[in-house]
């Protein structure tokens, strides 16, 4: 993180860690470089907290102030970092301090990034100015949309035909047992709000490329990040990530829910082959 630990610990009232230079926690120029191994030294947890302090968790300034001066500078050691996975929390997601501390991260090999609004524009500031790092992403998707003015209830079945261009598109990426995002258009399409998660229970295509589609409301889930991919026409599809509401998941199904359930989809393909 961009600024001198001697200047935090002193606006806190607290003496500063022994002998460690001021100017950024990762200036590799301010001290000499450390060997891997002397890092390596260090144990699991520590290491762990350096990340944290370094991500700006500064409640863990009080468990630092123990380093001794060989972790001091093992933090600033480039060679400390060439193995170093860098897992941002979720609730670390303000793009004006990632971006300021991202500038240290050329010295990991990974970053692990939530699932965020802004987290397109972290990556793309990583890609440009730590071009061997690798991103990741923590969260469940990307999964597609379907927007509809439709309340729908876990468990429900609930046969759709699709026929808009991104919803056939939308088709064409799924199979039998695949998952997409039920969202109410009442309530819009942005981050926060709540949606359900669909499972395809069976899939045809029709010869005017439309699709018929029976699907089984499974779960409840939030709105994490969302981003609108183009489709060569008609309107863009929304595309993002989700998470899992806890508890909302639909119980395991009973013996005669199973036997209705496959009953239901035996008489959608009756109907189907009689078209």
């Amino acid at each position: 993180m961009a600024f001198s630990c001697h200047h935090w610990f002193r606006k806190q009232g607290r003496s500063p860690l022994p002998s460690l230079p001021s100017g950024s926690l990762l200036e590799p120029e301010a001290v000499p470089v450390l060997p891997t191994t002397e890092w390596n030294a260090l144990s699991d947890d520590l290491r762990q907290m350096i990340l944290s302090f370094l991500l700006g968790d500064l409640k863990m300034c009080g468990t630092l102030m123990a380093m001794n001066h060989q972790s001091c500078l093992a933090v600033k050691s480039p060679n400390a970092w060439r193995d170093s996975v860098i897992t941002v929390p979720r609730e670390v997601t303000r793009i004006k301090g990632l971006l300021e501390m991202a500038r240290n991260w050329k010295f990991a090999s990974k970053a692990i990034l939530p699932a965020f609004p802004q987290r397109k524009v972290l990556e793309e500031h990583l890609r440009l100015q730590c071009p061997a790092l690798t991103v990741s992403v923590k969260g469940e998707g990307p999964v597609m949309f379907f927007v509809m003015s439709c309340r729908l209830r876990l468990g429900t079945l609930m046969p759709l035909h699709f026929f808009e261009p991104r919803y056939r598109y939308m088709c064409r990426h799924l199979s039998v047992g695949g998952v997409f995002g039920f969202l109410n258009e009442g309530r819009g399409v942005h981050c926060g709000v709540s949606g359900v998660l669909c499972e395809v229970m069976d899939l045809s295509m029709n010869s005017n490329g439309t699709y018929d589609a029976l699907i089984l409301a499974k779960s409840s889930f939030t709105l994490a990040e969302v981003w609108m991919e183009p489709m060569p026409r008609g309107d863009p599809l929304a595309v993002g990530f989700i998470t899992a509401v806890d508890g909302a998941a639909t119980a395991p199904a009973s013996a005669v829910g199973r036997r209705n359930t496959w009953r239901c989809l035996q008489g959608w393909r009756w109907l189907r082959c009689r078209r």
